[in-house]
């Protein structure tokens, strides 16, 4: 399976980071993640 996470976000967004990083450690145990930033 694998996830695709894709967003543009403001620098000032340092906790979307953290919320993925926090997120991909949890999945990651049972999936490929892939983290996607669009500009």
């Amino acid at each position: 399976m694998l996830l695709i996470y894709t967003g543009s976000y403001p620098d000032d967004k340092c906790g979307v980071g953290d919320y993925v990083y926090n997120l991909n450690q949890e999945i990651k145990k049972n999936y490929t993640v892939n983290v996607v930033k669009l500009s």
